[in-house]
């Protein structure tokens, strides 16, 4: 009860913190610089309360697509995943293994995939973003061995204050500017005709990892975007490298107060918007 009511304290201390001048910039990171052709391959590995009630139940065999992962080890391409607390407790081996990885990275996606804002792709609504943050982190670090530095709000779903709450625990949030199709997508040419043309120079591309009925055609499409992306002369980096390379475009708090949806919303529109405002940093 009293470490509940610490934790209360501290995430209400930290809303408030824009009020009193004491808060940074706090931002989602939608994609790197635009001058070399490099784009980060990124991999959700969601896992909510129905998911795992699917395995339990034998209604699934599994919430990971092997597959993917052991062909990018096979062509040694790097990539960074974005794993949720229950993933992790779920595939405790699996997780160890991605992190030995010297080309794998690997970031915090909550603990139970739930939803941070209204109307976020019918997921079940949030009861304790502290817990949901902070007990992935821990879970994350004693199977990996590092505290992850990267988070991503499922479905992309977050408003103002969650952005400034995510971002005062020293953790960057990182988006995307391509989204993959590949979650209930059952047309893997789709998938591989949106992401070619979607993608540019510094782009961060979002895959799912659970394959299954989430994710069905995931890796059918993957290796045919990674050898058409090859062929255009793109390198595959993790999101640390991506970001070491310049400043990435960041879309920073001061977006207008309502919630942001990066996963649906048009691009164009989120540039529009801040361009008009000074609300993006651009780095060209």
């Amino acid at each position: 009860m009293r470490k509940s009511l610490c934790l209360s304290i501290v995430y209400l201390a930290i809303l408030l913190l824009p009020l009193v001048g004491f808060a940074s910039g706090a931002e989602i990171i939608t994609h790197g610089p635009r001058l070399k052709k490099q784009v980060a391959l990124t991999f959700d590995a969601d896992m909510t309360s129905g998911m795992l009630d699917d395995i339990l139940s034998g209604r699934i065999a599994t919430q990971y697509d092997k597959k993917i992962t052991d062909y990018l080890i096979s062509r040694q391409i790097p990539a960074t995943f974005f794993i949720t607390g229950l993933w992790a407790q779920t595939y405790p081996k699996e997780t160890k293994a991605l992190a030995r990885v010297s080309y794998f990275e690997i970031g915090n996606h909550t603990f139970s995939h739930t939803a941070w804002t209204n109307n976020c792709f019918n997921l079940s609504p949030i009861a304790n973003k502290i817990d949901e943050v902070l007990n992935t982190q821990k879970i994350l670090t004693k199977l990996t061995g590092y505290e992850p530095k990267y988070f991503r709000f499922p479905g992309g779903c977050a408003d103002q204050a969650d952005i400034q709450f995510v971002s005062d625990l020293d953790l960057k949030i990182i988006g995307w500017d391509v989204a993959s199709g590949d979650a209930f997508g059952n047309d893997p040419q789709k998938i591989i005709k949106k992401v070619l043309k979607q993608t540019k120079s510094g782009s961060i591309i979002v895959f799912h990892l659970s394959g299954g009925k989430n994710a069905p055609k995931t890796f059918e499409a993957l290796p045919i975007i990674i050898r058409e992306l090859s062929k255009r002369g793109y390198n595959f980096i993790t999101i640390s490298e991506l970001l070491a390379t310049n400043k990435p475009i960041a879309t920073k708090s001061t977006l207008p107060k309502r919630p942001i949806n990066y996963w649906v919303m048009n691009r164009s529109v989120i540039d529009q918007e801040t361009n008009n405002s000074s609300r993006v940093i651009h780095t060209n």
